[in-house]
């Protein structure tokens, strides 16, 4: 149901205005004018205090207007402005993003349709991986332990993976540290130049190599642990407090200091995750 509000000032000035304009017509203007009538012609008796009632009922018809409810009586205000308009954004806050912010995630994907990443070949990795001092310098690997806590609680992984030697040197380079011990499984299905690209980048460093023995992995197959036995063998040759197994496609959420804090607390407890549900699949 409609309600009517407060005038504003806006309104109480143009209801004054009208007034103004009202007993100007009726007290200052020839009547026959206004009326359109000819001089000579004999206009018809009005009532006493006809002109006054008439002011009196325009004044109250202005003051009295409904007005439409959606709007209340007042200025629809305006709408925020829109912060995906304009030019493409230089940067972002990964803060927000952390925080699940929508409105910093679409200004995110419009920063990435702006600066479309180039992805590095395997031949790039195999140059690049030819002067190992350099390449370790220019990709900013961390080379020295940074924390005597990280010093005496080294870390195994196991990074099984099938193509993308960039992503899969990006993973390597975000969880490395030199009293870590790294082992590489390379799908045997893989396309030489990748082999061969991961052994250059594995050379570059005394705790990374590829593991003695190759298998053709399948997602959901007994295979994956297959590969996994196969790192586990060859990292036991280090010392270690912990294994934790990687694919090619995944990213840490935590530093090396942050894991070693988090694994601390088991105190050689193990936390896996598994199904009872069995998946029956076809593989060649």
């Amino acid at each position: 149901m409609y309600r009517p509000t407060c005038l504003n000032t806006c309104a109480l000035y143009q209801c004054f205005t009208l007034i103004a304009v009202v007993w100007y017509c009726i007290y200052s203007t020839d009547i026959t004018k206004v009326l359109g009538s000819e001089p000579d012609r004999e206009l018809p008796a009005r009532p006493e205090n006809a002109d006054f009632q008439m002011a009196v009922n325009l004044t109250l018809a202005a003051l009295l207007k409904p007005r439409h409810p959606s709007r209340g009586g007042r200025k629809r205000p305006r709408p925020p402005a829109d912060p995906l308009a304009g030019p493409p954004p230089t940067s972002v806050s990964c803060q927000a993003l952390f925080e699940g912010d929508k409105t910093e995630r679409l200004r995110a994907e419009r920063y990435m349709q702006a600066h479309p990443k180039r992805v590095r070949t395997e031949k790039e990795y195999i140059q690049m991986t030819s002067d190992c001092a350099r390449f370790r310098r220019k990709r900013g690997y961390v080379t020295e332990i940074l924390s005597p806590e990280e010093a005496r609680f080294p870390l195994a992984f196991s990074i099984l993976m099938y193509d993308g030697v960039e992503q899969a040197e990006r993973l390597l380079r975000a969880v490395y540290a030199p009293q870590n011990a790294y082992c590489i499984h390379v799908d045997l299905r893989s396309d030489e130049s990748v082999h061969i690209a991961m052994q250059g980048i594995a050379s570059c460093f005394s705790n990374v190599f590829l593991s003695t023995r190759a298998e053709k992995v399948y997602w959901g197959h007994i295979s994956i642990v297959n590969a996994e036995m196969d790192c586990l063998r060859d990292l036991m040759q280090y010392q270690w407090k912990y294994f934790i197994n990687l694919s090619g496609q995944m990213f840490p959420l935590h530093s090396n200091r942050e894991l070693v804090r988090i694994l601390s607390l088991y105190g050689g407890a193990n936390d896996i995750e598994g199904t009872y549900e069995r998946y029956d699949y076809w593989y060649p």
